[in-house]
């Protein structure tokens, strides 16, 4: 099944499925697709659409796609209008196909799912009323006033693809569900179609519908040719304007408070006091501060508060701190190395006693009680060694009461909640001779049986679900079809399935006692929990 999620109005959907051998899991045809199997449901009703007009079978008869054997599909175009009104923004749809004959059975099936509208938007639904083509009642709708206004809208015919128009929300009435627009959109909207509601506007001017003024130039906000009535007389008695005369005031007063005369064409001044944070490190220009600008005694001065700071001695001259000093510390370290033995790891050959015993290396070479390093064989203990030795085929030989080698088959089972479970298992090898045949499912392999999420024993049938004792047996089997190639089929009950918890890796195994003693783990792989889409079971 395919889930669309959220289509536009309009769109074709192409819908493709398979079919499957029932026995072989392989691909096969199927027989009797036509498009009055195609049916669609709206929102949780029974009542199918209607009409079969927009539908269409690929590749001629819709059945094995391009040649293709067991792959099939079809198209449901949502601009068909044939029955009025169906397809419907805001509302959810299943296409089911009935019915089809695939490996001589009748198949009923869901192919699809979908939902109408515009993914973005905060509500898509459709026009109920039209009472023009800037009023209008929505079909679904917020019960606040106003709770909509400013926002974008699309209107979507609901009888075509592409015949859509974009619009503004001017207000918005919570009992009615009422819609006024700043203006009508680009095509004649009717009632039916679709609408879908977007975000605010990207501009909001303070009266929603109205536009911002902008000039051929390019020009907008205070542009005089642009201003609301330029020609009116503005009072400014309350605003104080500076004058000729007051410029020229305020201009004398500043020159009185600057030199008379710049020198060597920069003005020179004297600061008598700065305020806290005026000179910071950003402000001193990098060098202004040299040799020139400080005092004589500087140099001695910072010296002296240095070593006051640091405590008097002569510890400062022992420090070796010359040209040599790199090649004096990489001599020390590499004589350390040597010392340790700690060069004959990589680049120097190993000698006897380089490691001592019950060291961690000894101990990762040795068995022994005593870790001795000596009883290392490169040989027949290396790495490679180990690999040479284990290459190619390992037989293992084991008595008839010991447990048998791997397990020669392996099958993921998928168990889904609310649906009875079936599966059949084959090739687990003769089971002729069996006294006891259990499938146990657990969380963990760790967990006791009678923690299992489910354990079957072919002749008590279902006795423990979720690690609890089951009264009704019959809710699970075991029931062996071929015991000389060890086929088997497992059947759970939905009511069992039901209370299983959803989850994927849970364990399982198929594990049998013989007459000779002998316990046998004929497979073990991985069981899945999964939900189904209808939970009725009745």
């Amino acid at each position: 099944m395919i889930d669309f999620g959220i289509v536009r109005p309009g769109t074709i959907l192409y819908v493709p499925f398979s079919s499957y051998g029932g026995s072989t899991g392989a691909s096969i045809t199927l027989t009797g697709l036509a498009v009055t199997d195609i049916e669609i449901y709206k929102d949780g009703s029974v009542t199918q659409r209607a009409s079969d007009s927009g539908y269409a079978l690929l590749d001629t008869d819709g059945i094995d796609f391009d040649g293709t054997t067991g792959i099939h599909g079809f198209s449901v175009d949502l601009a068909d209008n044939a029955t009025a009104n169906f397809y419907a923004a805001g509302s959810q749809y299943w296409i089911i196909v009935s019915s089809v004959t695939v490996d001589s059975q009748t198949v009923n099936f869901i192919a699809a799912t979908f939902q109408i509208g515009y993914p973005d938007a905060v509500l898509n639904t459709t026009i109920a009323t039209l009472a023009s083509q800037t009023s209008f009642t929505l079909t679904a709708g917020p019960a606040e006033d106003d709770a909509l206004n400013g926002c974008q809208v699309v209107i979507h015919d609901v009888a075509s693809a592409v015949q859509v128009g974009r619009a503004v929300i001017l207000d918005y009435t919570g009992a009615t569900k009422t819609v006024t627009l700043a203006a009508g959109t680009t095509f004649t909207a009717a009632a039916g179609d679709n609408i879908a509601v977007l975000g605010l506007a990207p501009l909001q001017p303070t009266t929603d519908g109205r536009k911002l003024d902008v000039s051929t130039g390019g020009e907008a906000g205070v542009d005089w040719a642009n201003v609301g009535s330029p020609a009116t007389t503005v009072g400014l008695s309350g605003t104080t304007v500076k004058t000729a005369t007051d410029v020229e005031t305020d201009t004398v007063d500043i020159q009185s408070r600057l030199p008379a005369a710049l020198v060597f064409g920069r003005m020179d001044s004297n600061m008598q006091a700065a305020a806290a944070g005026v000179i910071t490190a950003a402000v001193i220009a990098t060098g202004a501060i040299d040799a020139d600008a400080l005092a004589a005694d500087a140099g001695t001065e910072i010296g002296g508060a240095v070593l006051t700071a640091l405590g008097t001695g002569t510890w400062a001259t022992a420090i070796p701190w010359n040209a040599a000093w790199d090649a004096e510390v990489q001599s020390e370290v590499n004589d350390e190395l040597v010392l340790q033995n700690l060069d004959h790891l990589l680049k120097v050959a190993a000698v006897a006693g380089d490691v001592a015993d019950s060291s961690v290396i000894a101990r990762l070479a040795s068995k022994s009680a005593t870790p001795a390093f000596t009883s290392y064989n490169n040989t027949t203990d290396s790495l490679e060694a180990i690999s040479d030795a284990t290459s190619g085929t390992v037989t293992v030989y084991v008595t008839a009461a010991a447990v048998s080698a791997e397990p020669p088959v392996s099958a993921r089972l998928t168990i889904y909640k609310t649906a009875t479970f079936g599966r059949q298992i084959t090739g687990l090898g003769t089971i002729t001779n069996r006294t006891k045949l259990y499938v146990t499912i657990k969380e963990l392999e760790t967990d006791t049986d009678a923690e299992a999420m489910i354990k079957l024993e072919e002749s008590a049938g279902l006795t423990i679900v979720n690690g609890a004792s089951y009264a009704t047996t019959s809710h699970g089997s075991i029931t062996v079809n071929d015991a000389t190639a060890g086929d088997i089929t497992i059947a759970i009950d939905e009511a069992v399935t039901t209370n299983l918890v959803l989850g994927r890796g849970y364990v399982y195994d198929v594990k049998v006692v013989r007459s000779t003693g002998a316990v046998d783990m004929l497979t073990k792989d991985f069981a899945d929990v999964l939900s189904t889409v209808t939970k009725a079971v009745s």
